[in-house]
């Protein structure tokens, strides 16, 4: 079964650029790719709120469970909550390494 986009991190309502006081909804968990399954892109996007904070409507997503994190779709959630187009965004690339296990392991997904 192949899982196209993975919740790594969200955090909703953040009063300007402090995120340490945003709604967390999903708590940061790092790369877990499979071994062998060579390099996998990890985005970050930025969206504005243009109408002030957002009642989000989500199941929240703790740093120790993978529950509903696969099958995340950010068009969608976007869409959902009237975001509009991203104001900015970052990635980066991962392969698997000695940490993967460790994390896979703390998340129920060996």
């Amino acid at each position: 079964m192949e899982v196209s986009e993975v919740k790594h991190w969200l955090v909703g309502n953040i009063p300007g650029d402090d995120i340490s006081r945003g709604q967390v909804i999903a708590e940061y968990i790092g790369s877990a790719p499979t071994d062998g399954s060579g390099y996998h892109r990890y985005v970050f996007i930025v969206y504005e709120q243009p109408n002030g904070p957002i009642e989000f409507n989500e199941p929240f997503s703790s740093d120790q469970d993978f529950s509903f994190r696969p099958f995340f779709h950010l068009q969608r959630f976007a869409l959902r909550y009237n975001l509009g187009k991203p104001l900015a965004g970052n990635l980066y690339f991962a392969t698997f390494d000695e940490s993967v296990p460790i994390l896979r392991a703390q998340l129920g997904i060996l």
